[in-house]
């Protein structure tokens, strides 16, 4: 994935007229570059996890820790 950003990255910097309609392919090498920046800055530790489950399991613990102040100041 760093040969092909490294390369996406060399191809904008020398600026070379594609072939084909530059409009296009400067659009599809933009959105290339960008998603390969997206994939290399994303976590790889639990990123099989859905964001429901990371809201879910956000919920539980504020949750347990209302619970706990509640035990703890009847006390």
């Amino acid at each position: 994935m760093n040969k092909e950003l490294q390369e996406i990255e060399d191809k904008l910097r020398e600026s070379r007229l594609p072939d084909t309609d530059f409009s296009k392919s400067r659009y599809e090498t933009w959105h290339r570059l960008i998603k390969a920046q997206r994939e290399r800055r994303k976590p790889k530790t639990f990123s099989f996890l859905n964001n429901w489950v990371w809201t879910f399991a956000s919920l539980i613990i504020i949750a347990l820790g209302i619970i706990i102040m509640y035990y703890l100041s009847s006390l």
